[in-house]
């Protein structure tokens, strides 16, 4: 025998069609308006630059395709400060720091990235008098007794240069640098390419984009486009000096060029980000991601009010509306580097950027390491510490293996000598989000 139960009136079917589509609703909006935080985990920080008495400075993590760390930096000895070298089979111990190339005098700003064959190329500055000289040198494994080549750049009499750094095309090997050269007081990017791993270089060329202001903090990256044009896009900080007003403005400038023979063809698209903008917008980071582009960089309202932000150029040529990634402002020390830096990487499917600061906003406090994910297909997750606040931690550098997130970072033990040194710290979990009906 049935139970027999009569129709619903309507008004119960909408009271419980209401009651449980609502919430549905309601988590889809929270879900897009307040993306779930990232669930990595990150190991606490190893050190690394052990015989660094007097200072080490801004690490760039490398990992080759069998799992071999290497973090290039710059480190003090006495007074005086070279590029190092410090590796490790797998991050779990690390080998004691050694000197990539030592003199007498001054060598800074160093920075280094690898290839698709596991060769290292490493760049810095080392200072003159009056000149200044740009080293390169490669090398597959400096720990495992390979050489360095070492090519030196000089320009002249009386040339002050900063800011270099170094890509590889992913598919030639083609080494491109880029630099900036101080003549008469006013600093231009210039480029140079090698298509021998250093042995030889192309004769330096300005981008159409940086002839007349300041320049400083340039980066550069490398993509292959759907036509397979070798792609060069450069970035850099735009210090331009209003006479009238006698006040500086600080912008973020892009160039993109095309390889063509031997040479560069600049011509190609050129942006200013926030160009009407009054704020400051300051230290640019290019990752090239196949034939798509990405950039995150600061913006410096003052030292306790700092955001990091991002945005992407894909195949349609046009820079998307940066994003402001932090949602509240951060602050940094006042003292070297009184700016937030931004890292950028592709790893296991998502887009991932880390930058450092203090939260709340309270300038020399501990600055903290911070990291966000993006999916393909996603917003930007809240971001999450990867540094706990018993230290202050800034200067990130992201590298990937086997899908699994590593990243090096510079640690601030004093301010008043500079002391700083670099650390190690890896990453497990990936990207959570809520889901949502109203994710496009």
């Amino acid at each position: 025998m049935h139970n027999k139960i009569g129709k619903l009136p309507r008004s119960i079917i909408y009271t419980v069609w209401f009651m449980l589509i609502i919430p549905v609703i309601l988590i889809g909006y929270q879900a897009q308006a307040h993306p779930a935080p990232n669930n990595l985990s990150w190991s606490t920080p190893m050190y690394v630059s052990t015989n660094a008495n007097n200072g080490a400075f801004i690490p760039n993590l490398v990992i080759d395709s069998t799992g071999h760390h290497s973090i290039i930096y710059t480190q003090r000895v006495g007074s005086i400060s070279n590029p190092y070298i410090a590796t490790s089979g797998n991050g779990t111990s690390w080998s004691t720091p050694a000197a990539v190339y030592q003199s007498d005098t001054n060598s800074y700003e160093a920075k280094a990235v690898i290839d698709n064959n596991d060769i290292i190329h490493a760049i810095w500055r080392v200072e003159g008098a009056s000149l200044d000289q740009i080293y390169y040198s490669n090398s597959t494994r400096w720990d495992a007794g390979d050489p360095p080549v070492m090519i030196r750049f000089t320009f002249g009499e009386n040339n002050k240069l900063a800011s270099p750094n170094i890509a590889v095309d992913p598919e030639d090997g083609t080494v491109h640098a880029a630099w900036v050269i101080v003549e008469n007081s006013v600093g231009k990017v210039e480029h140079s390419l090698s298509f021998n791993n250093g042995a030889n270089w192309q004769a330096p060329t300005v981008p159409a984009n940086s002839a007349d202001q300041s320049a400083v903090d340039v980066t550069i990256a490398i993509t292959i486009n759907e036509l397979q044009q070798h792609i060069v896009h450069i970035a850099w900080q735009e210090n331009i000096l209003n006479l009238e007003t006698s006040t500086l403005a600080r912008k973020v400038i892009y160039q993109q060029g095309r390889v063509n023979g031997t040479n560069i063809d600049w011509n190609g698209l050129s942006h200013v980000f926030f160009e009407d903008d009054p704020n400051p917008y300051i230290k640019p980071q290019l990752l090239a991601d196949g034939a798509d582009l990405h950039i995150g960089f600061t913006r410096r309202n003052s030292l306790s009010e700092q955001y990091a932000f991002y945005s992407f150029l894909g195949d349609g040529l046009i820079w998307d509306t940066p994003t402001q990634i932090n949602p509240t402002a951060l602050a940094v020390n006042d003292l070297d580097p009184n700016a937030l830096s931004t890292s950028l990487i592709r790893c296991d499917g998502a887009l991932h950027m880390a930058y450092h600061g203090m939260e709340p906003a309270s300038i020399n406090q501990t600055e903290r390491i911070w990291v966000t994910q993006k999916s393909e297909s996603g917003s930007w997750a809240l971001s999450s510490a990867a540094t706990a606040t018993d230290a202050r931690y800034i200067n990130p550098s992201f590298a990937c293996y086997d899908d699994s997130l590593y990243m090096a970072v510079e640690r601030i033990v004093s301010t008043e000598l500079q002391n700083h040194q670099i650390y190690y710290i890896a990453g497990s979990g990936n990207i959570t989000y809520m889901p949502s009906i109203f994710n496009k």
